[in-house]
């Protein structure tokens, strides 16, 4: 993660523990305002120290691809259901780790 804590300040870097993974909510890319509307990439929502891993290159593909896939599906049913989401993800050969209960 890359963190600029404000101009001037240095870059801080942090490692996601042991290399592993963390989620990123389906919440994240819907707006709260427009039912229809979903985004991913630097404009994915999350506090200033998530938004240093949600801007790179590598996530900001992850969650624009998630970001189509909810919004093609809510155009379908008009519902936004993170679990429909990750097995059309899964579907379309993303790597993706999926809920217990999925």
């Amino acid at each position: 993660m890359e963190y600029h804590a404000e101009p001037g300040k240095p870059t801080l870097w942090r490692m996601v523990h042991e290399n592993s993974t963390y989620d990123i909510p389906l919440r994240t890319l819907c707006s709260k305002d427009t039912p229809n509307l979903f985004v991913g990439g630097r404009l994915t929502d999350g506090d200033s120290y998530a938004g240093g891993s949600l801007r790179v290159m590598g996530t900001s593909f992850g969650t624009g691809h998630g970001a189509g896939v909810a919004a093609a599906l809510y155009a379908q049913s008009k519902e936004r259901d993170y679990r429909s989401v990750q097995k059309e993800l899964v579907r379309q050969n993303a790597h993706v780790k999926l809920d217990q209960e999925a």
